[in-house]
């Protein structure tokens, strides 16, 4: 299973971020894909503590310490 991590404070962006991922990876991937997004930063540090691997992550970096997040 690959895990991928959208997160954005925007609904409209996580909604077209998950869509097109999932259309993407159905075309070009025969694996599974599990697609985690959140509009919650807490949220997010909750889920980082709990399961630190994470295959790939899309991090809207505009929030307040969104780098570091992302890090």
């Amino acid at each position: 299973m690959i895990s991928v991590l959208l997160y954005s404070h925007e609904k409209r962006e996580l909604s077209v971020f998950g869509r097109l991922g999932r259309e993407i990876v159905g075309r070009l991937s025969d694996d599974d894909w599990d697609f985690l997004s959140y509009d919650d930063k807490r949220l997010v540090l909750d889920l980082l503590k709990s399961n630190p691997i994470i295959d790939m992550s899309c991090v809207d970096i505009t929030v307040e310490n969104g780098v570091e997040m992302a890090e």
